[in-house]
């Protein structure tokens, strides 16, 4: 028997980012977002540049990565 289900998938944790939200009961909670498969890093004092993220910059879907991997 086969499963039409997709593999479980996880946001990506080299291009990540958080945020927070506030629920309907008050309290405020991270939230994780999909990157976008680039990274920004500092290449000398002052000089940022935006690279492929080396997790899954170079995948058909950047942001995501296979698996479920809990958020840290």
């Amino acid at each position: 028997m086969t499963s039409d289900v997709p593999p479980a998938r996880t946001v990506c944790h080299g291009c990540r980012q958080t945020t927070q939200f506030r629920t309907d009961a008050g309290d405020v909670r991270p939230m994780i977002i999909p990157g976008s498969g680039m990274v920004i890093r500092e290449k000398s004092p002052g000089v940022l540049v935006e690279e492929q993220c080396p997790i899954c910059g170079d995948s058909e879907d950047p942001g995501w990565i296979e698996g479920y991997i809990p958020p840290v």
